[in-house]
C-alpha cells in the first residue's frame, strides 16, 4: 500500500466509480506506483461489477491516470501491471531528488519532530 498514492487519488477531480476504481488500484500499489490486482479483486473491493471496474480503468488509462501493461499467461490473460502515471519518478526509491522535492522543514513548534520527511536522504 502506498499512502502517497492513496492521497493523491484522493485529490484527483473523478466521477465517483473512477475515483473509486483509482484508490483500489493505489491502495494496491507499491513504493513505485506499480500493482496488478485482478479485475475480481477490484470489483470486491469497490463493491462494483467487473464489467463497471474495466469500464473504469479504460477511462482512466485514456485520461492518463494511469497506464497499463498487459501480459498473458500462455493463452490466458494475466493481470494487468497498473503503474499510477502521474506520479511517475517521485515514486521510485532510487530517485532521491524527487523525494527531497516532496520532503518539507517541521515548523519551529515540533522540536521532537525530525528536520525531514526523509532524514535518510537528507
Amino acid at each position: 500500500m502506498s499512502v502517497k498514492a492513496i492521497s493523491w487519488a484522493w485529490e484527483q477531480p473523478l466521477k465517483p466509480g473512477e475515483k473509486l476504481v483509482l484508490l483500489a488500484i493505489a491502495d494496491h500499489a507499491d513504493g513505485e506506483g506499480t500493482c496488478w490486482p485482478g479485475y475480481e479483486g477490484v470489483a470486491e473491493k469497490c463493491g462494483m461489477s467487473r464489467r463497471a471496474v474495466i469500464k473504469h480503468i479504460k477511462s482512466l488509462e485514456a485520461e492518463g491516470y494511469i497506464a497499463i501493461k498487459r501480459r498473458r499467461n500462455g493463452n490466458h490473460q494475466g493481470s494487468n501491471i497498473y503503474s499510477i502515471s502521474r506520479l511517475g519518478r517521485h515514486f521510485s526509491l532510487e530517485n532521491k531528488e524527487a523525494h527531497r522535492a516532496f520532503a518539507y522543514e517541521v515548523s519551529p513548534g515540533c522540536p521532537h519532530a525530525p528536520n525531514r520527511l526523509w532524514p535518510a536522504l537528507a
